[in-house]
């Protein structure tokens, strides 16, 4: 295949690692050539870009590499934590020949994404279709639950503009609301000298959860990992899986909550996330509801905020998409869209 596209799209995710091509004036489905390969299949970055390139047959790379990442990024430097693998963007130009790159973490990518997202794509807490408010203002909370927790919101301005703002309140210190919260986080004290919103509410944390309360029933718990935790709590095969998943849900409702009330993010709560993808259907609304609500006198600040359960994954792949789109519109100098590598 000769160079016929704008862009080349990458989507690291906890689990899987996605490709696609643009051309430059399409957005959503209409990425080209898109594939998806599991990250633990995956030696380093440089080997899975090279095996989706000569899958596809790519002779000449597009002038832009476009990347939406899990894990912190510096300058040019994608710390992706999942898999220990530390990227240099620069020096991925240089090798496959890309003029210029541009990233953004996988939350950012998501909450870009939400304006476009359509009801196949999102399940709400009322069971009616899903459709965005679209030439409205307002700020939207979204909470990402991965390997850990990312968080971002979207804020769309009178005249329809977006922007989206990244913040790190996953890594805050974890509050306990209820009596097992406080065991739980008590528990988590004998090896941790401070306890993070992430350590307990992402899907390691779901693991962790599992794990603590079958000890201190001092049961045997089996050795399973999220996804098989979360199969035994829907079919109430294993009753510490049952009561670790309904903890975890008030976890997230109440830390999604907490940040539609300090920054007022409220007009409406996303959750994305393999967390989401995969519990799906069986999401429990009304624990996360319960939980967003639990303000005390706030309460009310928080009661008529939409939640919303993203379940298409590819929503940072596609998001990534649109914001590389838009900054471009915005630009006629490269040095302004992306990182250009001499």
């Amino acid at each position: 295949m000769k160079q016929q596209y704008q862009a080349l799209i990458v989507d690291l995710s906890f689990q899987y690692v996605r490709f696609g091509l643009i051309a430059g004036d399409i957005f959503g489905d209409a990425v080209a050539y898109h594939r998806e390969y599991s990250s633990q299949e995956v030696s380093n970055f440089e080997s899975g870009l090279r095996t989706y390139m000569d899958e596809i047959n790519l002779e000449i790379p597009p002038d832009f590499l476009v990347m939406s990442h899990a894990g912190p990024r510096e300058e040019n430097l994608v710390n992706f934590v999942h898999r220990q693998w530390l990227i240099d963007l620069d020096e991925i130009c240089k090798k496959f020949q890309f003029k210029s790159w541009f990233a953004r973490n996988s939350s950012m990518a998501t909450a870009f994404s939400l304006p476009f997202l359509k009801s196949k794509d999102v399940l709400t807490e009322t069971g009616q279709d899903f459709v965005f408010p679209v030439g409205n203002e307002g700020r939207y909370t979204l909470v990402s639950v991965n390997g850990g927790i990312g968080l971002a919101q979207l804020v769309i301005s009178e005249d329809g503009s977006c922007r989206v703002y990244a913040a790190e309140g996953a890594h805050a210190g974890y509050a306990p609301r209820t009596d097992i919260e406080m065991v739980l986080f008590k528990e988590l004290r004998k090896d941790h000298t401070f306890v993070s919103n992430e350590m307990l509410m992402s899907c390691r944390g779901l693991e962790k959860v599992y794990g603590i309360l079958a000890e201190l029933e001092e049961a045997k718990s089996l050795d399973l990992n999220y996804r098989e935790i979360i199969m035994y709590a829907q079919s109430d095969a294993d009753k510490y899986a049952t009561q670790a998943l309904e903890i975890v849900m008030g976890m997230i409702g109440a830390f999604a909550g907490d940040v539609a009330l300090y920054s007022g993010a409220n007009d409406g709560i996303f959750i994305a996330g393999d967390m989401a993808f995969t519990i799906g259907t069986d999401w429990q609304f009304d624990k996360v509801r319960a939980a967003v609500e639990a303000k005390g006198k706030m309460s009310g600040y928080v009661s008529d905020v939409p939640i919303n359960l993203i379940t298409n994954p590819n929503t940072p792949f596609f998001g990534v998409v649109k914001a590389f789109l838009e900054q471009q519109a915005r630009s006629d100098a490269p040095s302004e869209l992306a990182k250009t590598v001499a």
